[in-house]
């Protein structure tokens, strides 16, 4: 049994309580304490940003309630981060096994860059406020999420330990305090202003760790890919339960927005444009690539996460269109929407919606069972395309037909007139 152990502090690194401990023990060695907290081992994975044995190990050697192993690794890990994307249950599984101590392989956990050039962060507001309500700063686990480059409570950049080895952080225990009072070479994360963009982006990925573990993947629905397709990101086909995006359209808006070198860090080059939909599907569990197509939509963490379904704005024309009772053809409400007639089939398919438009009963009389072939040049299938949408024709063909045979309609009148005044003569 610890005969003492410190309280975490609100949102502290689970390896900077650790820390806490060493300093309190009055040891001078690294191992001593080391052993001391972990049955005489002389080495443990100390600086590890996901949870592991060490957690259950503590825990079990201090008075039952005194702290809770889930707790611990909810608040004090990035967990929740690295899960977030993870159904639910998924999580509840993996969440069991690591506070039984069991080792637990998390793929979503990837590295944009060599572990030997990541540091530990820290930002100089917290270190103040830390200060000014405990007595010391702590290294807080928020800060340490890969992409985080800026604190989202005080909205300025992160420092960076840059001295610290994070190879020697496994066995070796650096405080905050002690390396702040040495003080240690830092640097900033950034310099100037901070773009907007990157104050939102480091606003969802502290959400990802922060909020509770509840919010998680809805395999039914993707609010985050209904958000960007009611945006003009989307493409309607054929595929009844999935929203699909213009996936080329997406990633050069993100490029446009974050840039080339953050883009191609998370998704990769162009040819990694399809992991856009198969993140709109739940298919991957990265949340960095979920982070960024968030910042692009808008949108709050609770309402991607929301267990309640977005409108798509397609959805909600169609069904406006159908209660107001009008009487339409099928054409006019394919116009209306802006969609061709065989995406407005697809689009009743995907949310089982009837087709509430005019039916035409064709008699055998009216069946068009020959096609004529019309070759046009460029200029003047341009004229004709935009002749159907002045008059709000979606399908050319149709339109095509219909002008011929007014044309044609025409002709026969102006002829028939002409016999009249001949005879008359």
């Amino acid at each position: 049994m610890l005969t003492f152990f410190p309280t975490p502090y609100p949102g502290e690194w689970w390896y900077s309580v650790l820390c806490r401990y060493h300093i309190r023990s009055g040891n001078e060695k690294f191992q001593s304490t080391v052993r001391e907290l972990f049955h005489g081992r002389t080495y443990v994975s100390l600086g590890i940003l996901f949870s592991n044995s060490t957690i259950p190990a503590i825990v079990s050697q201090l008075p039952a309630g005194l702290l809770c192993s889930e707790r611990l690794v909810q608040e004090h890990t990035l967990f929740r981060y690295y899960t977030r994307c993870f159904s639910y249950a998924r999580k509840r599984e993996l969440l069991e096994s690591v506070c039984l101590g069991e080792k637990v392989v998390i793929t979503s956990i990837r590295k944009f860059a060599d572990v030997k050039e990541w540091k530990p962060r820290f930002c100089p507001g917290c270190v103040s406020d830390d200060r000014q309500r405990y007595g010391e700063a702590y290294w807080h686990i928020g800060h340490q999420i890969d992409m985080m480059r800026i604190c989202p409570a005080h909205r300025c950049w992160l420092y960076q330990a840059e001295d610290i080895n994070t190879v020697h952080l496994d066995y070796q225990f650096v405080a905050l305090e002690s390396y702040l009072l040495r003080e240690g070479p830092y640097v900033a994360c950034g310099t100037g202003d901070i773009p907007p963009r990157m104050l939102d982006l480091a606003g969802v990925l502290y959400d990802y760790y922060a909020i509770p573990l509840e919010k998680s993947a809805t395999p039914d629905y993707s609010n985050l890919a209904i958000s960007l397709s009611n945006q003009g990101y989307g493409t309607i086909t054929s595929n009844p339960r999935h929203t699909i995006l213009n996936g080329k359209k997406v990633y050069q808006a993100l490029r446009t927005m974050f840039g080339g070198d953050i883009v191609e860090g998370v998704y990769g080059d162009e040819k990694a444009i399809p992991l856009i939909n198969r993140v709109c599907k739940w298919g991957m569990a990265v949340p960095e690539r979920y982070a960024l197509l968030q910042v692009l939509a808008g949108i709050s963490s609770e309402v991607v996460f929301s267990k309640e379904r977005l409108r798509d704005s397609l959805e909600e024309s169609l069904l406006e269109l159908r209660n107001s009772r009008t009487e339409v053809e099928r054409a006019k409400v394919a116009a209306q929407l802006g969609i061709t007639c065989s995406q407005l089939s697809n689009l009743c398919r995907k949310y089982g919606i009837e087709p509430f438009w005019r039916q035409r009963t064709v008699g055998k009389e009216e069946r068009r069972d020959v096609a004529v072939n019309l070759h046009l040049n460029s200029q003047e299938y341009g004229l004709l395309q935009k002749a159907a949408q002045d008059h709000g024709e979606s399908e050319l063909a149709v339109y095509a037909r219909k002008v011929l045979i007014a044309a044609i309609s025409q002709s026969n009148e102006i002829a028939n007139t002409d016999e009249d005044r001949v005879t008359k003569d």
